[in-house]
């Protein structure tokens, strides 16, 4: 039995510039309030996990590696599916990863603007 790799999508932009534009108000003191609520640490980014070998060898069934950064597939901007398949039909699969809006509707000075009016 093979199990296969799995990819989790979240809408992490690429670079640091985007991300502060999008980025909600969390300060220093929310987050540790979050923390001492019981609540765990949650990045937005997305996750690849590979799969680490024979799923008979592990209790629960199969075991995972999260790969995402290593890949460089954890900021996709706002991604909204991902495929695995042998595109180029050279015997590994390849990942296609599909984006949603042309405009980003979350960026704050965008969201500023529009509530000013």
């Amino acid at each position: 039995m093979v199990s296969s790799d799995l990819m989790v999508l979240d809408m992490l932009p690429p670079d640091q510039a985007q991300y502060r534009k999008m980025a909600g108000s969390m300060t220093f003191y929310k987050w540790g309030l979050m923390l001492n609520k019981g609540y765990a640490p949650q990045y937005m980014r997305n996750t690849r996990y590979m799969s680490t070998g024979n799923p008979a060898a592990y209790k629960s069934g199969y075991a995972f590696s999260e790969m995402g950064r290593m890949a460089g597939v954890s900021a996709t901007d706002w991604s909204w599916s991902a495929l695995f398949a042998d595109w180029d039909n050279d015997g590994w699969k390849d990942l296609y990863i599909t984006n949603g809006y042309k405009r980003d509707i979350t960026d704050k000075d965008f969201v500023d603007y529009t509530n000013s009016l």
